[in-house]
């Protein structure tokens, strides 16, 4: 990922990174971003809110699509903790929390956790609701 370079992402040559070709970006990685996904990422990169990566915000765009692609392996682990169904559960996060986090999560912690940041409350975390919760960590 490192080794591409801004021209390789701005496939239409307009001379900025638009939501679409951030999406490419993500799918030539393996993954399916969701509205969500797509807007934590030119959130994190678009420093001047034009809703487009410049050249400059580039390296940053960079980086940025690395931790999500180890947050998406990260969740995708803590999601095959118990069943894996594309969503985390409190019993998921409980069992996984020493290696993820450095202790062990009790199931209280575990599900203020998810309840923090459940938008949709169903009980259980979407990817995009766990990577709001690492991107506000700074994680």
């Amino acid at each position: 990922m490192a080794a591409k370079t801004f021209e390789e992402f701005d496939t239409d040559g307009s001379g900025s990174i638009e939501t679409g070709e951030i999406k490419t970006a993500l799918e030539s990685m393996g993954l399916t971003p969701s509205e969500g996904t797509l807007k934590i990422v030119v959130d994190r990169c678009d420093k001047n809110g034009d809703g487009k990566i410049s050249q400059t915000e580039f390296t940053r765009l960079v980086k940025v699509l690395e931790e999500i692609k180890g947050l998406r392996q990260m969740f995708d682990e803590i999601d095959a903790a118990d069943v894996k169904d594309g969503q985390i559960s409190v019993k998921e996060l409980v069992a996984k929390s020493q290696k993820f986090y450095g202790r062990e999560f009790s199931d209280a912690e575990a599900k203020e956790m998810v309840s923090a940041q459940d938008l949709d409350q169903d009980g259980t975390l979407s990817i995009d609701e766990f990577l709001q919760i690492m991107v506000d960590r700074k994680v």
